[in-house]
């Protein structure tokens, strides 16, 4: 739809006059109906006297987009110059296209008004902030009408009432008015509203045109549609950003077809890749893995699972680790890898001498923040969410190529952020130490809920540690040295932890604890008993461990719904009782955190 779309409103605003039998001519090139082509006709004897200056639609939303257009201009810094540096983004979705396509014909034309009806990413997400400045230099004044009814972000209204969106849609969505007048070189006034309700509601307020309007006060750099930012921004900015302190970090692979390219055992495992190692045609790869993603063939993946890659677990959910195999080489056994570079710094033999290597898993996400997690294996992209979150790894430790002895490994630490950090400290820290106070203060409640609305929308940042008081900004979140020290302590508790190194099985008990009936069925939850079947039930899972997320996924909930259909085992029963028990112990820890403020 885009290129015609494209193609025909160039033909009538942008193309020079034609004849009525040119442009008729221009008009068959394209297979569209007599009823189509005989209104566009007939309409464009106007629109070729009069410039298109008013554009209304509704875009079609559609993150994987590979419609081609020029999108470059939102590829920037808020000053339309720098690149904004980043490798992996939403800017491709087909929204975003229509965005930039429309913006064009109206400055083109010097004037006009742009209204669309969209998905609502846009206004906050930080890619998205060469997309903001680019639309505030076009126009003089920008209405966003945020009509919420977001479902993938479990959204509600602020009193806590239904907040449902006004399509049969999950992403949410909002009104964006654009009026273009002058040729002024200044950005746009912003002028915001919220529409919180039931569906009828949000159309009824609309059809009204009961909306009220405030104007916000741009941050100039990351021009954000939204109301944001308080006094205390400036004492959160002064901290260190995780990308900056870890500089060397990469999203989770994307495998393509996680039901053959990700296995529950080792053993599984290789037994799908003799299958495509022995095949003798394409038809066995393909009866494999069912169907190829884009760019994928049956012969790419042959030639991947014989070239020199690794066999390695994954960390595919929290507390779920399974097997894949990793050669960097896109399009084969794994769709997307990302960069060998980085992710095979995980691949570290654990025989190695800084032993297996562990890497920070964080997201930079428009949603409620989330605390960071650790994996000692690379990852996979929907580790913290089946959602558009971005989940990033970072390896503590990187390998040089020349070899395994001790003098190759480094530290993966920004020196100029690191020092940045611990510039008021005595005496500096140790790699792991610095990996620990970043764990320990991402998961304090009190630090997480006085910066929540900025930790959610960047890469998180922490606080410079025992900053002098004339140094510090007002109202900055203070970490003393007695202070740190506890963040570390703790930190090191919660990674030994979730990487499972320390264990203390919870009490839960099966339901009848007979061996009949182990199969995982449609599981349900209620009032400390988790239904596992019909016949069978798991009592002594508490409300709190139940409801307990890391990242998007609700821990417990989710292990289950993966396992589905499989026999509950003695061995993943001892892996529950365990994950229940540190799941208990990191609440506590939390909460002893929140008691030392």
């Amino acid at each position: 739809a885009l290129p015609i779309l494209k193609h025909y409103i160039l033909l009538n605003t942008l193309a020079p006059p034609m004849s009525d039998v040119e442009r008729g001519e221009q008009l068959t090139l394209f297979d569209f109906s007599a009823a189509i082509t005989d209104e566009a006709y007939h309409a464009d004897t106007w629109k070729a006297r009069r410039p298109i200056k008013v554009i209304i639609g509704n875009p079609p939303y559609l993150a994987a987009s590979t419609n081609p257009y020029d999108i470059s201009a939102y590829k920037t810094e808020t000053d339309g110059v720098t690149d904004f540096g980043e490798r992996k983004h939403w800017l491709n979705d087909d929204y975003v296209k229509f965005f930039r396509f429309s913006e064009q014909i109206i400055n083109k034309n010097k004037e006009g008004v742009l209204a669309f009806v969209s998905n609502n990413g846009y206004l906050d997400n930080p890619t998205f902030r060469g997309m903001r400045g680019s639309l505030l230099r076009s126009f003089d004044k920008i209405y966003i009408v945020n009509l919420h009814g977001s479902a993938n972000k479990k959204e509600t209204a602020p009193d806590g009432s239904k907040d449902e969106n006004i399509f049969d849609i999950m992403q949410g969505v909002s009104l964006f008015i654009g009026v273009k007048k002058t040729k002024k070189t200044d950005w746009a006034k912003v002028y915001y509203t919220d529409v919180w309700g039931t569906r009828e509601t949000k159309l009824d307020i609309l059809s009204k045109g009961e909306l009220s309007f405030t104007q916000l006060k741009m941050d100039q750099k990351m021009a954000y549609f939204i109301p944001f930012g308080s006094s205390d921004k400036d004492a959160y900015d002064k901290g260190v950003g995780l990308s900056e302190l870890f500089p060397t970090n990469v999203t989770g692979i994307v495998s393509g077809n996680d039901g053959v390219a990700i296995a529950p055992t080792k053993a599984e495992l290789t037994r799908r890749m003799d299958i495509v190692k022995n095949s003798t045609d394409e038809k066995e790869i393909f009866n494999l893995w069912g169907r190829f993603s884009r760019g994928q063939t049956a012969e790419k993946i042959r030639n991947d699972v014989l070239s020199d890659g690794t066999v390695t677990p994954i960390a595919f959910r929290p507390f779920d680790s399974r097997w894949t195999y990793y050669s960097g080489n896109s399009c084969g056994w794994v769709l997307w890898p990302r960069e060998k570079s980085t992710m095979g710094h995980l691949l570290a033999d654990p025989t190695s001498p800084i032993g297996a290597n562990i890497g920070l898993v964080f997201c930079k996400t428009s949603r409620s923040f989330f605390s960071p997690f650790v994996a000692k294996n690379i990852i996979a992209h929907r580790l913290f969410s089946a959602m558009c979150e971005i989940t990033y790894i970072a390896p503590l430790y990187l390998r040089s190529e020349s070899g395994l002895t001790e003098e190759t490994w480094t530290a993966n630490l920004n020196e100029e952020a690191f020092n940045k950090l611990t510039k008021y400290m005595p005496v500096k820290p140790t790699p792991i130490e610095v990996f620990d106070y970043v764990y320990g203060i991402l998961h304090d409640p009190v630090y997480c809920e006085k910066y929540e609305q900025y930790l959610c929308r960047d890469f998180p940042r922490v606080p410079v540690i025992n900053e002098p008081e004339n140094e510090r900004a007002e109202g900055a979140f203070f970490v003393s040295e007695e202070l740190y020290r506890e963040y570390v302590s703790v930190g090191e508790r919660l990674r030994k932890l979730h990487l499972m190194q320390t264990k203390q099985p919870a009490e839960i008990t099966l339901d009848p604890n007979t061996a009949a009936d182990m199969e995982i069925g449609a599981i349900k939850y209620k009032n400390g008993m988790l239904q596992l079947n019909d016949n069978k039930r798991i009592t002594g899972i508490s409300q709190a461990v139940w409801e307990y997320q890391i990242g998007g996924h609700q821990v417990l909930d989710k292990w289950f719904k993966e396992h589905k259909g499989e026999t509950l085992t003695i061995d993943s029963f001892t892996h529950i009782e365990n994950v229940v028990g540190l799941l208990e112990e990191t609440i506590k820890l939390r909460e002893y955190l929140r008691s030392l403020h």
